[in-house]
């Protein structure tokens, strides 16, 4: 249902008790808001955070979490939606530091709300 945006099966297939820990081993070992970040649909992130998918998962200790794969792939409304749930801004702050090129100032903008640690 996340792989392909349908928003309607995620929904059922979370009521149906659907295995929320499953993680994309064939490429990135993404857990399921990985991938929503990946096909940019902030409304999954939402529903798959509160049913409980962890928001801040650093895909297996590469430091890779949601949050810094919706700054590497310019997904701007993921990136807002999980720091509105609560996505943790500290094992992104290096990444935003150093992005460069105006189409990360809106980023570092709202990443700065976030995070009053970041200084750029």
């Amino acid at each position: 249902a996340v792989d392909s945006n349908n928003i309607l099966a995620a929904k059922l297939a979370i009521g149906r008790g659907a295995n929320l820990k499953v993680r994309d081993n064939a490429v990135k070992n993404w857990n399921l808001i990985h991938l929503a970040v990946y096909k940019d649909n902030p409304e999954m992130i939402e529903i798959l955070a509160k049913a409980g998918v962890d928001i801040n998962d650093d895909n297996d200790g590469k430091g890779i979490t949601p949050l810094t794969k919706a700054l590497y792939n310019q997904k701007f409304e993921c990136f807002k939606k999980l720091l509105e749930l609560g996505a943790d801004p500290a094992p992104t702050r290096s990444a935003i530091t150093y992005s460069e090129g105006k189409n990360y100032d809106r980023f570092k903008k709202l990443f700065k709300q976030y995070d009053k640690k970041l200084d750029v």
